[in-house]
Parts: structure tokens; C-alpha cells; sequence
């Protein structure tokens, strides 16, 4: 908020070039439990989204507006499904279609949601926090592939900076191949680097699906 302020006395306080910031301004506000007026901070990210369309159409434009309807709107999936597909048709930016792959795992065709992260890591090969990496790999899970898991993950475990959830992730699809004692050395790994509950509520789309990626894993190793 700090930085559109300083940007706001350059170009206008109305400026249309701020409408997608403000608004996922206001998303991260609410997410992270520090609005104090709930109501009106989504009333406000909705018009700024909505907004954003009008004044540019872009994909990014109607990616916002998907995800905010899939995580704050009054319609839901269906809405969500069709704007996230908008932006896809428009093409060409990373981000819109890692958004399409979230809304399509929670919505819509798991076959599709896997589609679009792999379009998004064609785009972003330098995947920082392997954020599409594990993203795609929780679509891959849902859908059963778990060789795909392997075939991603596996060439990446000795990384420096490898992702708990990426460990996580590939100890199920290790168990669910048969390799129990790979899975327990990775699952190990994955909570030695702090693998969390909430590492997995983002990358599987319900919170029984999370339940029940904990209660497969009990078999080599818990969450404390």
C-alpha cells in the first residue's frame, strides 16, 4: 500500500494503471486477517476487478477476477470457471494460466488444470519457490498420476531450495507406487524442512482431499 501510494502522487489517485494492484491489495488484506471491514474491503476488490476488465480485458484481468470469485464471489465455480477460461483464450502470460490451473483443480476438468500449469511453467522455466512445480504436482495427484510426480520430482530432491510440499507430494506418489521406504525418507525429508498442514491446503483442492493425503502418509510418518 506504501508503494501505490508513492505511484498514486505520480499518475493520480484514480489512476486506471493501479485498479488490478489495489484490488489484489485488498485480496491479500482480507487473506491475511488484517481487514478490519471485511464487507467493504471485498465490495471494494471486486469493483477495482471488475474495473480492471473494463478499462483493459486482458488475461490478467479476467485471471484476478476468477480467482477472487472462486475465493470471495457469490457465484463461485461457475463464474470463476468461465472468467479463468477467458483469460486463457487471451493467452500468453504465466500467471493467468497458473490462476486457470487453481480454478480448473478446485472447478472444473483436472485434465485441463494440468494443462495450464504446464503451459505456465513453459513461460516461467526459472520456477522460483518451484511455485508451478508443486502446483502442477498437486493437479497431477488429484488426477493419479503419480509417475508424473516422480518424473518431475524426483531429479529436483537434492536441490538447495527444494519445497517441503514438492517432498510431500512426492512421498504420496512414491507409497501409491509401492516404494514405502522412499516414501518415508521423503516424507521425512519434507517435515524436517517444515512441512506444514497449510502447505498442502494449497495445492489440493478441499480440505478433505488434505484429510486424506494425511491419513494416506500416517503410514510413514504425522504431521506433529
Amino acid at each position: 500500500w506504501n508503494y501505490i501510494k508513492r505511484v498514486e502522487k505520480n499518475i493520480g489517485e484514480n489512476s486506471p494503471a493501479l485498479y488490478s494492484s489495489k484490488a489484489w491489495g485488498l485480496y491479500q488484506t482480507i487473506g491475511l486477517g488484517l481487514s478490519t471491514d471485511i464487507e467493504t474491503d471485498k465490495a471494494r476488490m471486486f469493483e477495482y476487478a471488475d474495473a480492471d476488465i473494463e478499462v483493459y480485458g486482458s488475461a490478467q484481468s479476467y485471471a484476478l477476477r476468477a480467482i477472487l470469485e472462486l475465493r470471495y464471489g457469490s457465484v463461485g465455480c461457475s463464474k470463476a470457471t468461465e472468467l479463468v477460461r477467458k483469460a486463457t483464450e487471451l493467452g500468453g502470460v504465466a500467471d493467468a494460466f497458473t490462476i486457470a490451473g487453481t480454478v480448473e483443480r478446485k472447478c472444473g476438468d483436472m485434465n485441463v488444470s494440468i494443462e495450464n500449469f504446464k503451459n505456465a511453467l513453459r513461460m516461467t522455466p526459472n520456477d522460483n519457490g518451484f511455485f508451478i512445480r508443486r502446483q502442477l504436482a498437486g493437479s497431477y495427484l488429484l488426477n493419479s498420476d503419480y509417475e508424473k510426480i516422480q518424473e518431475m520430482v524426483s531429479p529436483l530432491v537434492n536441490s538447495s531450495d527444494i519445497h517441503p510440499t514438492m517432498l510431500a507430494l512426492l512421498a504420496y506418489a512414491d507409497l501409491k507406487t509401492g516404494s514405502k521406504r522412499t516414501a518415508k525418507a521423503h516424507f521425512q525429508k519434507a517435515k524436517d524442512l517444515g512441512l506444514k498442514v497449510g502447505n498442502m491446503n494449497r495445492v489440493l483442492a478441499t480440505p478433505a482431499q488434505v484429510d486424506d493425503f494425511f491419513a494416506v502418509m500416517s503410514d510413514v510418518g504425522v504431521i506433529e
